[in-house]
Parts: structure tokens; C-alpha cells; sequence
């Protein structure tokens, strides 16, 4: 599995120029602060997520750290799992981070209301 999530995190690296490289997620998965999901209709798709409470917020918040889809829709893709996992583990904000202004467009039509470059959605 490994193998396959190394080569989409690479390809994101370099999509969004990111100040991390795979190894510093695979490490935030070995320690338990980050999961990878992935479909299993899909097995070269992926999301890592992890989860925080936020002090201002009145429940937890779902962080999509990274999202991978050869087909560029992870987003698409993923919500309606992403919104379950969230209930599941009693969280009732999913968040994800950006620097691709084209993710606007996308969190806008999931209802995401941006902060700063931040996109949320309450459950």
C-alpha cells in the first residue's frame, strides 16, 4: 500500500509545490496522529486524514491533509466518506487546506465556506 500512496503524495509535492515530502506522512501515520483511507473499489486513490479539537469550536474537526485522485475529483470522490467518517468518529467539522484557488469552486458546491485559505463544513 505503501508504494502506491508514496507515488500520489509525490505527484502532490510537486502539484502544489508542498513543504513536506511522503516520508513526513508516513511518519504522522506510523505515530498515529494521521490515517490513509483508501475506497476499495479504488486502490490508487487515497485520503490521509487526521483529527484535532479545535478550542473555538464546539466539537472536533476532521482534517483532510492530503487528498489523491489520478482523475483529480478526490474531493467529488470522497465527501459523502468523508462526511460519515466524520460522524463516525464524532467530529462535526471536516477541514481541508489549499493553495489551489480552483479548490474554491469545488468546496463551494459541498458547502465548505472558506477561511483564509481553509475550507469548512459543519455537519
Amino acid at each position: 500500500m505503501w508504494d502506491v500512496v508514496r507515488i500520489g503524495l509525490q505527484e502532490v509535492v510537486k502539484t502544489i509545490n508542498a513543504d513536506w515530502i511522503p516520508e513526513d506522512i508516513y511518519h504522522e501515520v506510523l505515530s498515529g496522529k494521521s490515517f490513509i483511507f483508501m475506497h476499495s473499489s479504488d486502490n490508487e486513490s487515497f485520503v490521509v486524514l487526521s483529527q484535532r479539537k479545535n478550542p473555538y469550536l464546539d466539537s472536533s474537526v476532521l482534517i483532510v491533509d492530503v487528498a489523491y485522485n489520478k482523475t483529480g475529483d478526490a474531493i467529488d470522490q470522497y465527501q459523502p466518506l468523508l462526511e460519515e467518517l466524520a460522524k463516525e468518529v464524532g467530529a462535526g467539522y471536516i477541514e481541508f487546506s489549499s493553495p489551489r484557488s480552483g479548490f474554491k469552486r469545488v468546496a463551494d458546491k459541498h458547502g465548505y465556506t472558506s477561511v483564509c485559505t481553509t475550507y469548512r463544513k459543519q455537519l
